[in-house]
């Protein structure tokens, strides 16, 4: 029962060095973060909040709708890009997906739509509410 006593001390020990250590790591210098899309909205607080427990670390969050950040890495002019898509010559990392919810006026027949019926729908395969066991009317 001691060694388990002295054993798990140790280890709580050694985690809170550890964690102490990591904590008192400078970390330091610029960043340039470019994007051109709605994502905007979640990157800004998350640069800030960054820099306010890195004082000596600077985000520049630059967002254009016109930008093309894949580019502005490529050449030098941001670090990194957000995009949705990943590019062959750079390394990529998926921090989120999107999701897509599809919702009807609770006075539509229509209750379950597959995978499938949905992007027949958008691709407009399927336009009447009755392709989908509804009425007879147009999507």
């Amino acid at each position: 029962m001691t060694a388990r006593l002295v054993l798990s001390l140790c280890l709580s020990f050694l985690f809170s060095y550890v964690t102490a250590l990591v904590a008192l790591a400078d970390v330091a210098g610029n960043l340039t973060i470019a994007g051109n899309g709605p994502e905007l909205t979640t990157i800004e607080p998350l640069a800030r909040a960054f820099e306010k427990a890195n004082p000596r670390a600077y985000l520049d969050v630059v967002w254009d709708a016109n930008s093309k950040p894949v580019e502005m890495v490529k050449s030098g002019q941001a670090h990194i890009a957000v995009t949705g898509s990943a590019i062959g010559d750079l390394s990529a990392t998926p921090i989120a997906w999107d999701g897509i919810g599809i919702l009807v006026h609770l006075s539509n027949f229509t209750k379950e739509v597959t995978k499938q019926q949905v992007a027949d729908i958008f691709s407009g395969k399927i336009t009447l509410w009755s392709e989908l066991g509804g009425l007879e009317a147009k999507i």
